[in-house]
């Protein structure tokens, strides 16, 4: 009934994985997203509720439009066009964590620096997400300027010129804890 009435003021609506409605047994803010997410995937804890399910609660379960409403390659085309976007007004922008950008698929606010985040790195997360993405998919999710714009090298090596810049002038000066200068990345 939940998915029928969203869709029918939203077409396409998906159960999002914190989605909180009125339940029909009297409970005002049930988390249902997340009873759906407990049930879904091959983690340890979905497989262990899906074990006590029927074949038709499986069946039902599975067949709720829950999760993202968007596929791997909309998420990367959304991305590579807000970089060059982005960049056409400020060359080396770079995608930070916290980026927040409006998706094609009517997210206001998606958290496309997060979902870049989590496929990045060698963490246990990172590497399940990537696992499920192709190699092509695998090469765009890489090349796009995520992070910081410097290399702890870069930063070291910007460091050591400033205090030699500085020791000219004032022979031991060493760098204030609350010092700022201008980096040579912009």
């Amino acid at each position: 009934a939940e998915v029928e009435r969203r869709r029918a003021a939203t077409p396409g609506w998906r159960i999002p994985t914190r989605h909180v409605m009125e339940a029909p047994w009297g409970d005002p803010e049930w988390k249902a997203g997340s009873w759906v997410n407990h049930r879904r995937g091959n983690g340890q804890l979905a497989q262990q509720r899906r074990a006590g399910m029927t074949a038709e609660q499986l069946r039902r379960v599975d067949a709720l439009p829950y999760g993202a409403a968007f596929t791997t390659d909309d998420a990367l085309d959304a991305l590579e066009a807000e970089v060059e976007r982005r960049r056409a007004a400020t060359p080396g922008w770079r995608i930070p964590t916290r980026h927040v950008m409006e998706a094609p698929w009517g997210d206001p606010k998606w958290k496309a620096g997060v979902w870049v985040n989590a496929r990045r790195g060698n963490g246990q997360s990172a590497q399940q997400k990537r696992a499920g993405m192709t190699a092509e998919q695998l090469r765009r999710v890489d090349a796009l300027p995520y992070g910081a714009a410097f290399t702890t090298d870069d930063a070291l090596d910007a460091l050591e010129a400033e205090v030699e810049r500085r020791r000219v002038a004032t022979p031991g000066w060493t760098i204030p804890s609350k010092y700022v200068m201008e980096a040579p990345w912009g």
